[in-house]
């Protein structure tokens, strides 16, 4: 039984840390079956009808159901099950700019004007993910999000003389970019550390920043995009380890982002991005798990016909993520998280829900 209930906490692990499965959340949601108890032990009678050697309890038929379903030690969806998963991301954050335009002849002294930015970026994405076990190990994916954004920007020239901030609000709406995704379970885990191989494509279904309408007059965008115009293709390996009772995890991936000739403009390369996280999981009790953790990317230099974009620099976006899954009384499995940002570039703070429904 022992035994049986750490299978039961790492099922609960790998779901609320990497991949939340079907075959995970029915699991967690399987009541303890109440077996013999282990200070009395059955004794087989022996061949002149004493007591012989003793024997382990015999597990009741819920027992066998359960412990018959980890064999294969798999974290990803059984094969023919499908999961549905819903989910809600907010992020905000908010970035000081001082634009100087002239030039300085002495610290004190400069030529020309300086522009003070405050710009305030918020978006709400409601997105819907199907997860469905082609095999034991291998596990399709599709993510369809729709998008809410806006931006507030305050400006001022303050080697000029105004009376009020200027205040532009813009705004934008609709889907974004659909996700297709493919993970592989590489190993059976046992004394080494469970492996998962993944493939994402990102697609370009969503407006991008080159597609939305212009004002003529000024050349700002009308309304917000709602993805990157780009597509991509990330491989990525997670290493899962369990330590009982916590779960260590680590992921790297890159990134590949596909180059696009925009009419107007060029050939333009986005730049790629390398991404490493780490974490730890650990069970609170048979309901609830809590996780931390650490996601980092570095984003290349952006690029015009092969020629790197004026300006244009390395971007690192680091994030600390905080989170928790919980198996409420009905037998679904809330997961929450939230992420800081660590650096510069990162959003200031993320905060995702999301709940997994085994459909079949």
């Amino acid at each position: 039984m022992v035994k049986l209930k750490k299978t039961l906490l790492f099922g609960v692990f790998a779901a609320s840390l990497l991949l939340p499965t079907g075959q995970s959340a029915r699991a967690a949601s399987l009541p303890q079956a109440a077996g013999p108890s282990p200070s009395a032990p059955l004794q087989a009678p022996g061949p002149t009808g004493q007591p012989g050697i003793e024997e382990p309890p015999a597990l009741s038929r819920r027992e066998k159901e359960i412990a018959e379903s980890f064999p294969r030690r798999g974290v990803l969806s059984p094969q023919g099950s499908i999961t549905l998963e819903p989910s809600f991301e907010f992020a905000h954050s908010s970035v000081n700019r001082v634009a100087l335009e002239g030039v300085t002849i002495i610290p004190s002294i400069t030529i020309g004007s300086i522009d003070v930015k405050q710009v305030s970026r918020n978006s709400l994405i409601a997105a819907l993910a199907f997860r469905a076990g082609l095999t034991d190990r291998l596990e399709f994916g599709i993510k369809i999000p729709y998008v809410w954004r806006s931006d507030s920007t305050t400006a001022r020239p303050i080697e000029i003389s105004l009376s009020e901030d200027r205040i532009l609000d813009e705004e934008g709406a609709g889907f974004g970019d659909i996700e297709l995704s493919l993970r592989h379970q590489l190993n059976d885990g046992g004394d080494w550390p469970y492996m998962v191989g993944g493939l994402r494509l990102k697609t370009d279904s969503g407006d991008g920043p080159f597609s939305t309408d212009r004002d003529p007059d000024t050349g700002r965008q009308r309304e917000l995009p709602t993805g990157s115009g780009f597509w991509a293709l990330e491989p990525s390996l997670t290493v899962i380890v369990p330590s009982d009772p916590a779960v260590l995890y680590a992921n790297l991936s890159y990134l590949f982002n596909f180059s696009s000739n925009v009419e107007g403009f060029g050939d333009i390369d986005p730049g790629d991005s390398i991404g490493f996280g780490f974490g730890m999981g650990f069970a609170v009790n048979r309901k609830t798990s809590f996780n931390m953790g650490y996601d980092h990317s570095i984003v290349q230099k952006s690029t015009l016909n092969g020629r790197t974009i004026a300006g244009a620099q390395t971007t690192h976006i680091g994030s600390l993520v905080l989170g928790t899954s919980h198996r409420t009384e009905s037998r679904r499995t809330l997961s929450l998280s939230l992420s800081a940002g660590m650096t510069e570039n990162a959003p200031d703070v993320r905060i995702l829900i999301r709940m997994p429904l085994g459909i079949q």
